[in-house]
């Protein structure tokens, strides 16, 4: 992706956008990846409003799942 997109993306998601922050920061601590994917980047590349996010671990996304949990309740 180009250089700039967190700026628009944080513009059009407000506080969701902590959340895929979060799961991202989490993902990489443990070594692994994640990406946002599905309708929702579709939407946003659309200048649509956003109604779900998806996001893909390359990894155990339980485990990262788990962590969130942890980590907020």
């Amino acid at each position: 992706m180009a250089e700039g997109w967190w700026e628009p993306l944080t513009a059009r998601l407000g506080d969701r956008c902590m959340v895929v922050e979060q799961v991202g920061t989490l993902a990489a601590q443990m070594g692994w990846k994640s990406a946002l994917v599905g309708g929702g980047v579709r939407d946003l590349m659309l200048g649509r409003d956003v109604m779900d996010l998806d996001v893909v671990i390359e990894g155990d996304a339980q485990a990262v799942a788990k962590a969130l949990v942890a980590k907020f309740g």
